[in-house]
């Protein structure tokens, strides 16, 4: 009998955390998301590594609920401020775990930075374009928390530049060919991630956002190409510089794409309710990075 009550709580309580962790902050179940689900994330990651990963998700999520608020018109001033403070506190943790792993492994410190720096300036990016073409209430709920996600994503390319200086000087022995060699697998699957991202979020873009990112997938396969031949020539260095930065081009393009898509998702549920009298071409006109649809209003 206990047995089952237990099992039957289980259930429920699973069934409720399920739920909760696709709710925004107006949800009364976003308690249970933040308190619950997230404590148990952070309980199940046992290195530090790990749990640096989860804090940067954790930021990521928070700036992606962000962008979705303000599209809705839910962004209020207390919403903006509590996720400032998320941010704040989850960055101070990164940080803090990310030193750690930096004494261990500066080829993993490298590479959770490059990525985390890559996927802050992707939501930045998105959060900019809202606040251009958003409401002016939006566009001011945004502010504050731009500026503190502008603040981090310095800190983190600050630490990133000063950690592969670190590594630079040990990939000149022959031995780090293999760092450099999984910077390139790690380059490849992302590229892939990136082309297939790009191409089903396509018709999402105007024709200038449409053509940058393009223009930038050849650039990161130019890389790509010039990072290997580097690589059979032993220049580790400079290869492993390639892969890099061409590694962080695609991190940029999955995320942005990721949020274009999931905005354009989000509006279309809102769009039976929204006047008609604002066309695609006058989104594209005002510059606008994302189309979103053709009864879409300019201001959301």
């Amino acid at each position: 009998m206990i047995f089952g009550l237990v099992a039957i709580v289980l259930f429920f309580s699973g069934s409720v955390a399920m739920v909760a962790e696709k709710v925004l902050p107006e949800s009364p179940l976003y308690k249970v998301k933040v308190h619950f689900n997230e404590n148990l994330q952070s309980a199940l990651s046992f290195s530090n590594e790990s749990k640096a990963r989860l804090d940067a998700k954790l930021i990521e999520e928070r700036l992606a609920v962000a962008a979705q608020l303000a599209v809705q018109h839910k962004l209020t001033s207390d919403m903006s401020e509590k996720l400032e403070e998320h941010v704040a506190l989850l960055g101070e943790d990164f940080k803090k775990r990310m030193e750690v792993v930096s004494e261990s492994s500066l080829a993993t410190s490298a590479q959770v930075y490059a990525d985390f720096s890559s996927s802050l300036k992707a939501h930045s990016e998105v959060l900019m374009h809202i606040e251009r073409v958003g409401s002016s209430d939006g566009a001011a709920s945004l502010n504050d928390l731009l500026a503190k996600v502008n603040t981090l994503r310095v800190e983190i390319s600050e630490r990133r530049v000063e950690v592969e200086k670190k590594l630079a000087k040990k990939l000149e022995s022959p031995e780090m060919e293999k760092v450099v060699e999984a910077r390139m697998l790690v380059l490849e699957a992302r590229l892939s991630e990136a082309e297939t991202a790009f191409a089903t979020s396509d018709e999402l873009l105007t024709p200038e956002l449409r053509n940058e990112t393009e223009e930038n997938l050849k650039k990161a396969q130019v890389s790509l190409r010039a990072g290997k031949a580097l690589m059979e020539a032993g220049a580790l260095v400079d290869a492993y510089s390639k892969f890099q930065n061409a590694s962080s081009v695609a991190q940029e393009i999955i995320v942005a794409m990721h949020e274009y898509a999931t905005l354009e998702e989000l509006v279309s549920v809102l769009r039976p309710s929204v006047s008609s009298s604002t066309t695609t071409e006058t989104m594209s006109s005002n510059g606008s990075g994302l189309m979103l649809s053709t009864s879409l209003r300019l201001d959301f």
